[in-house]
């Protein structure tokens, strides 16, 4: 990997712990799938691409990697039966830290991280997550990992609303998935420019009605 990458995964993601080296060797390999797919498919610059192209890179790597081996992200090779329920045996930890960098590369191809293209790229189906987020004191690590990936999607959002193209889809989206036009709805971003009012302030309220 360039050392650009060895410095994220050294100083941002990875913790001491006997899950390091797998972690590190996962998201090698996610950089190599992704200039595999680029390759199979004459792309130049991921970055350059629309979301749905990148998407398509993420459910390449699950298909070429996750797929392949289920184990990669559990503590077990099955669940175990807790009163008739087989429960799911994630390894937290390391998926948090898949998390994170599926996070930092999103932000490197300048893509909009969300839960539903995290789930494409790990097979972690949306239930589970939507589990994760009421498991905030028995599963802290995996509350956490919903958590990032809620605010990483809105700030995302919200960038692109910034960006002045075409800024009513994203503001749109806000508005259903986050409550934004909500007069008692707290803005849950960090580091910008504009705030929540001023943006939607900036829009004819009349396109902001959600149609879906």
């Amino acid at each position: 990997m360039p050392d650009m990458q060895d410095d994220f995964i050294d100083s941002q993601t990875i913790e001491n712990s006997p899950d390091d080296a797998k972690i590190k060797d996962i998201c090698e390999k996610i950089d190599i799938l992704l200039d595999s797919y680029c390759q199979e498919n004459g792309i130049e610059d991921l970055k350059q691409e629309p979301q749905q192209v990148y998407v398509g890179g993420l459910m390449y790597v699950y298909f070429n990697l996750f797929a392949q081996d289920k184990t990669l992200l559990r503590l077990y090779t099955q669940g175990i039966s807790n009163n008739n329920h087989v429960t799911d045996m994630y390894n937290d930890y390391i998926i948090w830290c898949i998390c994170e960098y599926y996070i930092y590369i999103c932000h490197k191809y300048n893509k909009i991280p969300k839960p539903i293209e995290f789930s494409y790229l790990t097979g972690i189906d949306l239930d589970t997550l939507k589990r994760w987020e009421n498991m905030e004191s028995q599963r802290p690590r995996a509350y956490g990992t919903v958590k990032t990936l809620r605010k990483a999607y809105e700030t995302g959002l919200e960038n692109g609303a910034q960006s002045g193209k075409n800024p009513v889809g994203f503001i749109a989206t806000l508005n259903h998935r986050f409550g934004w036009s909500a007069d008692n709805k707290p803005s849950l971003t960090v580091n910008i420019t504009r705030s929540k009012n001023e943006i939607l302030s900036s829009i004819n309220p009349d396109l902001l009605a959600d149609n879906s």
